[in-house]
């Protein structure tokens, strides 16, 4: 028996077979008209096939970044492998300041691989601690000039500070992405070193860079402790005892003006009383188990001097 079809059904069918066709190639939804085999038009509305949603990647979740292919000066570091940076943003940098400079970075892959394990050293943090970076005085001059503690998530590091001047470097706003990205912010800061010549009076530097009057990288090992200009190194000055005191250079970054301003902050950041104040020079004197503990203060380009008297009683 031979079976035979209706017009309007072939023509349904087909209508229908084109409908599904388009909608699959458009992504969006089509409605049709389809006859039937009574003539009339049927409705057939096809759902619009799901967008994909676009995978994030490093260029779209930090725009302007770049594929780190070398090192930044004065910082090689151990980066995530097939890491990206932006730019930086610079800050600091007047006489007598760090320059600071601001990255976002990203990076496919897990936390660990910034952050830790230790052993081995194959973590950026790991590599840092290997080559002599460590984490004392978890210290950074946002400012330029000034130390302030990194507190939080935020982890700095601060390299020997000899013979170069000390280099900081932190780290903050590690953030994890779907479906395996990582992507923080790092901050660098770096001061050039100061030429500081040998004198018949002084002597010469010593190679080691200070940040503390008590400790070359760690604060509060003296009663008193302040903050030293950045690049300061101590002259190995061995005749500056008087009667009355002791006479101890240093050579540090900046001018006469910028390293008072500097050091009259600090000392009275470190409890010191300020008097006799001139636009390169103070007097700092606090009072402990009473007695009186008294410095002159001279600046000069590049440099200052410290006249630490005797302490004299309350």
């Amino acid at each position: 028996m031979i079976r035979t079809h209706s017009l309007p059904a072939i023509l349904g069918a087909g209508v229908v077979a084109l409908a599904l066709a388009l909608s699959a190639c458009s992504g969006s939804t089509v409605t049709v008209l389809a006859p039937t085999a009574t003539g009339t038009a049927t409705a057939i509305t096809t759902p619009a096939a799901p967008t994909a949603t676009p995978l994030p990647s490093c260029a779209t979740l930090v725009p302007g970044v770049v594929l780190i292919t070398g090192s930044l000066p004065g910082f090689a570091i151990h980066y995530p492998s097939g890491a990206y940076i932006t730019p930086p943003t610079g800050s600091g940098g007047g006489t007598g300041q760090y320059v600071v400079n601001t990255y976002t970075l990203c990076y496919a892959g897990t936390v660990d691989e910034l952050n830790g394990p230790f052993s081995g050293h194959s973590s950026t943090f790991a590599y840092l601690f290997g080559t002599g970076w460590g984490t004392t005085p978890g210290m950074f001059p946002d400012d330029g000039a000034t130390l302030a503690t990194c507190g939080g998530s935020r982890t700095c590091f601060t390299d020997a500070g000899d013979p170069n001047p000390f280099h900081f470097i932190s780290f903050d706003q590690i953030t994890t992405h779907a479906p395996n990205f990582v992507t923080f912010q790092m901050k660098t800061a770096t001061i050039a070193a100061v030429t500081c010549p040998a004198t018949s009076t002084y002597g010469a530097v010593e190679p080691q860079y200070l940040l503390f009057a008590g400790n070359a990288i760690k604060p509060g090992t003296i009663s008193h402790d302040y903050q030293f200009p950045p690049g300061t190194r101590a002259y190995n000055y061995l005749g500056g005892g008087y009667a009355g005191g002791v006479y101890v250079p240093y050579c540090a970054n900046g001018s006469a003006a910028s390293i008072a301003a500097f050091l009259k902050q600090s000392m009275q950041n470190g409890g010191y009383t300020i008097t006799n104040v001139t636009a390169t020079g103070f007097t700092a004197s606090y009072t402990a188990s009473g007695q009186v503990y008294s410095t002159d203060v001279t600046a000069n380009t590049n440099g200052f001097v410290l006249n630490e008297h005797i302490p004299q009683p309350a």
